[in-house]
């Protein structure tokens, strides 16, 4: 993690314990729970970026780069890479896209 980032990550827990809005007090898993549990979501991110890549960067932007080129696949996936967080949330909230 870049130290800038530590840092206001930092500042915001510091932050929000000083309004009372948090209290951080200790790890909920230890010893081999909290190995498991690293390694188990460690696991499930490097699959979700694989599956990503190839979703954005695979099959979709080869395909889509015979059609149209590669320049215009490129900008017109990261658009829709773009607006899936947007998507996502909305989602949270009951809508759907």
């Amino acid at each position: 993690m870049d130290s800038r980032v530590a840092e206001r990550l930092g500042d915001m827990i510091a932050l929000l314990s000083v309004l009372g809005t948090t209290k951080v007090e200790g790890l909920a898993l230890h010893g081999r729970e909290l190995l498991s549990a690293a390694f188990w979501w460690g696991l499930a991110f490097l699959l979700l970026g694989f599956a990503e890549e190839f979703a954005y960067r695979g099959y979709s932007q080869a395909t889509l780069a015979q059609g149209m080129g590669f320049w215009p696949a490129a900008i017109l996936l990261s658009g829709i890479f773009g607006a899936t967080p947007t998507s996502s949330s909305l989602w949270r909230t009951g809508w759907t896209l």
